[in-house]
């Protein structure tokens, strides 16, 4: 090769290598700055999914508490002591206590205490059995918060304590107790304050179910900034023992600022990234079911760190790799400057590659014209809807076309009105699958602009969010719906009875109200085992079913009760037919485990107008007075509630 030649040979190469090196170096810093992004995005969702998980473990556990409170406060071994505290009804008491701490077994201590704050009845859990603690070990709370609390309340509110330790004689006890306390007042037949009943609800269930949705990284912090739970035990329960330096207040003072100011939320500072979101034990949802006041006054928090040193050292890890990557491209490039044709097929490559990265999404991505002309459809619209992105550049009404029938009307406004508006719009639609399945598209679009403000149209993503309305149609079943038997419970009952009384009232129809409680039902428990007693209810509850109108409701009250619901009754006598078809239905035989039992019902009504109430909850009382009129009647009879 001739000096001229070498020349050339050289200028090509600086040609071809330096900007080749320029443009990999540069590519290689946005590459390896988006890939820091993208892993850091994907560890922030990871933070916020544990947090989620944390917040619904310990909601999980805690629901239930308030409806046990309750329902142990209409017991009537509780009523009659509350009126007469002789020993019998005293051991009475003790019982039933004992009975319902042995099913539940997440009761620490079940207690009544009288006016004085002195404890008249106790139950404690001890080894997974209850133990009716004797009278000459009772103590006096008075001087307790939780007793002093319960006492300010109406009647049916609830008073719902701090998560706390347990403190037996004034001493914290050993080893720790995590009590979660629940009170109401208790009064007698005649509206007189008679004590408080109170549940020690044993928080270690609810710590332990949180450690194990959160892999053991997650945190519970009371409203005060201190531990509940944290990966560090000996941060845990500083209240407790007077030691402010273990809150987040004193240790990480700047991400407590911020999560005291946020309902939920992410903060990244120089320690790292904090994930949060708010809880309320019994939340504002169950107090109004249950009766009281809203529980925003107390909240935890749920709380993530992420710390600064594992963010910098995956953000290092992978600027080193792409520095590596970028390295060898560098080499492999300098190479192929030397050969023409290579330097040729690398760049071609180069640009497949960056063709691949650029049109790949996860959602289905869509850029429709001004005049409604599709001009993009990314590769994921195939996964998404199950036709290829070339039929939805083919057809113009694609989006129209794959609609549900139901929502076809939706699609149908938001083309009409939103192609040509400068605005965001954000909504959710059903689509039909070739095969005929159904999935629940949520269609986020923009308007898209030229560097000199032309408009050019639409962009789209459309998501696949059927696995998220599936669980929020899950969640509704169990928010509504008795879980053991399927019929609606006491929330979807209350709805019901509301709405069916406001029919009734508008168009002058008469409704009744009948409390069922199964006779003698706690010895088919006892003797035959929960799992039998649970096989009994459900067979009970479709024989319910089977005596009604499909407009009526039957509703699981809980235990053994049941509710029914007849909206539209043209005389008293009408409920009566109806109560004698379930007496009759329920007094067949029902065969549990091959053994036939015979059970029977009693049964309350109140009709409005005639029993003069138009009010819900006085209307259940009533029919509940009615049936226990049954229950003295003899029993697997019925009652018309009288005055």
């Amino acid at each position: 090769m001739g000096f001229d030649a070498m020349i050339s040979f050289r200028k090509l190469f600086i040609c071809l290598f330096f900007p080749l090196a320029a443009l990999l170096a540069g590519g290689a810093m946005v590459y390896g700055h988006l890939e820091v992004e993208r892993e850091l995005a994907y560890r922030r969702e990871l933070e916020l999914a544990q947090v989620r998980l944390g917040v619904g473990a310990a909601t999980w556990n805690i629901e239930p508490v308030a409806g046990d409170l309750l329902f142990l406060s209409r017991l009537r071994s509780l009523r009659e002591v509350a009126h007469e505290p002789s020993a019998a009804r005293l051991a009475s008491l003790a019982a039933d206590f004992s009975a319902f701490s042995g099913a539940k077994q997440v009761y620490d201590q079940i207690r009544w205490l009288d006016e004085s704050g002195m404890e008249r009845v106790r139950v404690d859990l001890r080894q997974g059995l209850p133990v009716t603690v004797p009278a000459a070990e009772l103590q006096s709370k008075a001087q307790r918060y939780y007793f002093r609390e319960a006492l300010r309340l109406g009647v049916g509110e609830v008073f719902i304590s701090p998560l706390d330790l347990n403190i037996e004689h004034e001493r914290i006890e050993i080893p720790y107790k995590p009590m979660l306390r629940v009170a109401t007042r208790v009064v007698d037949g005649d509206g007189r304050r008679r004590g408080v009943l109170v549940l020690n609800y044993y928080g270690n269930g609810i710590l332990q179910a949180f450690a194990k949705a959160t892999g053991g990284r997650g945190m519970l912090v009371d409203m005060q900034g201190y531990w509940l739970k944290s990966p560090r035990a000996a941060d845990e329960w500083g209240f407790m023992f007077k030691r402010a330096e273990a809150s987040m207040g004193v240790r990480a003072p700047a991400a407590w600022k911020a999560i005291v100011a946020a309902e939920r939320g992410q903060a990244e500072l120089q320690d790292g990234v904090w994930t949060w979101e708010t809880m309320r034990p019994l939340g504002s949802s169950e107090s109004r079911r249950a009766g009281m006041p809203p529980a925003g006054d107390y909240f935890w928090k749920v709380v993530s760190h992420w710390p600064g040193e594992q963010r910098d050292a995956i953000a290092q890890r992978i600027r080193l790799r792409v520095a590596g990557a970028a390295g060898l491209m560098l080499v492999l490039a300098g190479l192929g400057s030397w050969k023409l044709a290579r330097a040729w097929t690398l760049l071609a490559e180069s640009e497949t590659k960056y063709q691949t990265i650029s049109k790949f999404a996860y959602d289905w991505e869509t850029w429709i014209s001004p005049n409604r002309q599709p001009l993009f459809s990314s590769p994921s619209c195939e996964r998404v809807t199950g036709r290829p992105a070339a039929d939805f550049m083919a057809d113009p009404d694609f989006l129209r076309n794959i609609a549900h029938p139901d929502d076809r009307a939706i699609v149908d406004e938001h083309l009409l009105h939103h192609i040509d508006r400068h605005e965001t719009c954000e909504f959710c639609f059903r689509i039909l699958l070739p095969d005929g399945q159904v999935r629940w598209i949520e269609h986020i679009c923009l308007p898209v602009f030229s560097e000199s403000g032309e408009f050019l149209g639409r962009r789209a993503s459309n998501r696949d969010i059927t696995d998220h309305k599936n669980d929020e149609a899950r969640i509704q079943q169990l928010a509504f719906f008795d879980v053991l038997t399927g019929l609606p419970n006491r929330r979807m009952l209350s709805d019901r009875l509301d709405h069916g009384l406001a029919q009734a009232r508008r168009f002058g129809r008469s409704l009744a109200v009948m409390f069922l409680d199964l006779d003698h039902f706690k010895q088919i428990n006892d003797t035959l085992g929960h799992d039998a007693g649970d096989e009994l209810l459900k067979h009970v509850a479709n024989r319910l079913q089977a005596c009604v109108r499909s407009g009526d409701t039957i509703a699981r009250q809980g235990g053994d009760e049941f509710i029914v619901v007849l909206t539209e009754v043209t005389h008293a006598e009408d409920a009566a037919r109806v109560a004698d078809k379930i007496i009759q239905a329920i007094g067949e035989p029902i065969r549990i485990a091959d053994t036939p039992l015979h059970v029977s019902t009693s049964i309350g009504i109140a009709v409005y107008p005639i029993n003069g109430s138009d009010d819900a909850q006085e209307l259940l009382k009533k029919a509940d007075r009615a049936m226990y009129a049954a229950k003295a009647a003899g029993r697997n009879t019925y009652r018309f509630f009288a005055d």
